[in-house]
């Protein structure tokens, strides 16, 4: 846009001494032009409104940081914020049972295994009982998720025969809602173990992704689908990978 900046005094006529008043009036009017279009830092609930043609405003709350500029009439959007959208990078969450929380009853037991090589913790979750385990999260302020995925890997701690399968169910609070919820679950097909002990098994689904807009808290419960599956031993899980894209 073309600049609107005026001086208010010309010397170029003038006949003998220039007042300084006069000077001093030609600087302010130039620092109150370029002064009123400084860039402004804040939230975008604190953007004046619209008027001053050239004037810049940083709302550092939209997408990461979006920079505006004022045309004198309306803001326009002069440069986008690092607003991360679902594509091939996407990003991987490990749910591992050293970080989970656990119900006041009915959850899955922490349990180190020493094998004869090397060690880990599952949570072995029982054949009868409906035990579960939690983790929580926080989608970035800059991440706009299209699509998700849960993969959890588990082995069984007896050479048995059957099928283990998993619930997982999804809550997703934002920021002033509520987050006592039920939530909603997905299920994984239960799969047969192999009758053997120590196979690794990786089940996955698509998760719903209901409400899981950027900054919101999520919650992801994995239960053990004692109901649907068949083999009567306990669940070694070893963890669950998230693919959130």
């Amino acid at each position: 846009m073309a600049g609107s900046m005026t001086i208010p005094n010309s010397f170029q006529n003038q006949a003998g001494n220039v007042p300084a008043s006069e000077i001093d009036d030609n600087f302010t009017a130039v620092r109150t032009y370029v002064n009123a279009r400084e860039v402004a830092v804040g939230l975008i609930a604190a953007r004046p409104a619209a008027g001053t043609p050239g004037r810049w405003f940083l709302a550092t709350d939209v997408a990461g940081g979006t920079l505006y500029v004022d045309n004198g009439v309306t803001w326009d959007t002069a440069g986008a914020g690092a607003n991360v959208t679902g594509g091939a990078g996407g990003v991987n969450l490990w749910l591992t049972p050293m970080n989970a929380t656990f119900p006041n009853a009915d959850f899955a037991a922490l349990v180190k295994n020493q094998g004869t090589q090397t060690y880990d913790y599952t949570l072995d979750f029982n054949s009868q009982v409906l035990q579960s385990a939690r983790w929580e999260f926080q989608v970035p302020s800059n991440f706009t998720v299209s699509s998700a995925s849960i993969a959890v890997l588990s082995r069984m701690n007896t050479a048995i025969t059957g099928t283990v399968g998993w619930i997982v169910t999804e809550r997703a609070a934002a920021p002033g809602g509520s987050w006592d919820v039920a939530g909603t679950s997905v299920t994984l097909t239960a799969t047969d173990v192999g009758a053997t002990t120590g196979t690794l098994l990786s089940q996955s689904t698509a998760l719903l992704i209901t409400g899981w807009a950027p900054e919101v808290l999520l919650q992801l419960q994995i239960s053990r689908n004692v109901a649907g599956d068949t083999a009567a031993s306990d669940a070694k899980f070893i963890g669950a990978v998230v693919r959130i894209i």
